[in-house]
Order: structure tokens, then C-alpha cells, then sequence
């Protein structure tokens, strides 16, 4: 995450969250931004390759009884992730 807050501003975390994306990539992973938190870093983590992406950008916090409306309502795409995928956290 504190990669992903910076990586707009520094040319060395970009680096790093895009070396991160590949090597994840490489190792049958997908890949989770935490963090995003506006259209420009997601704009570039999904030039670099990121998956899926978490943050103020998508949804701000909610109480729970909240999530199933806001999930029929959302403009973001829900994802299936394919069983032979295995999820884990990287960053």
C-alpha cells in the first residue's frame, strides 16, 4: 500500500509496485493494489498489469449492511477468479 500511495510521486516506488505486479504474474499470482486512491493510480496500475484494485478510489468504507446495495449498484466490475488461482498476499 505505502508504494502504491507514493508511486505517482516517485519514480522508485513505481518501480517497485510494477517489479512487484511481474513477479507475482510470473509466479501465477494476481495481483491486489491496496491503497488506490484516485483514477490516475489506477490508470497506471492497470498499464502496469495490476488485476484488481482496492481503495477510497472504489469505495470508501461502509457499514456492512450497506455492502450488498452498494455491490448491485457498484460501476465496478465484479471479478470470478478462477479456481486454479491461488490468492495470497504479496504487498
Amino acid at each position: 500500500k505505502s508504494f502504491v500511495l507514493n508511486m505517482s510521486d516517485s519514480k522508485h516506488d513505481a518501480t517497485i509496485v510494477n517489479s512487484i505486479i511481474h513477479l507475482a504474474h510470473n509466479m501465477g499470482q494476481m495481483v491486489v493494489a491496496e491503497g488506490i486512491e484516485d483514477f490516475l493510480v489506477w490508470d497506471e496500475l492497470k498499464e502496469m498489469g495490476c488485476d484488481i484494485g482496492q481503495g477510497y478510489y472504489m469505495a470508501r468504507p461502509m457499514p456492512a449492511s450497506e455492502v450488498e446495495d452498494w455491490l448491485k449498484n457498484s460501476p465496478w466490475p465484479m471479478m470470478d477468479i478462477p479456481e486454479n488461482i491461488k490468492i495470497s498476499r504479496i504487498v
